[in-house]
């Protein structure tokens, strides 16, 4: 299930967009933030944690 597969990137971006201390001003507001969120989450799993998680397999 592809939420399932992006789990921790949207757990770990999902505080910079939806946050409400107004450090990044408009990038927290909607629909800007959810858009943001994606391109993160996109990247951060395809770019990242594929190649951590082709690691895994290699010495599992």
């Amino acid at each position: 299930m592809l939420i399932g597969k992006l789990s921790f990137s949207i757990y770990i971006w999902q505080q910079l967009f939806t946050g409400h201390d107004g450090k990044f001003g408009r990038y927290e507001r909607l629909p800007l933030n959810f858009i943001l969120i994606a391109i993160m989450i996109y990247c951060s799993y395809y770019f990242f944690e594929k190649r951590f998680l082709k690691l895994k397999d290699m010495f599992h």
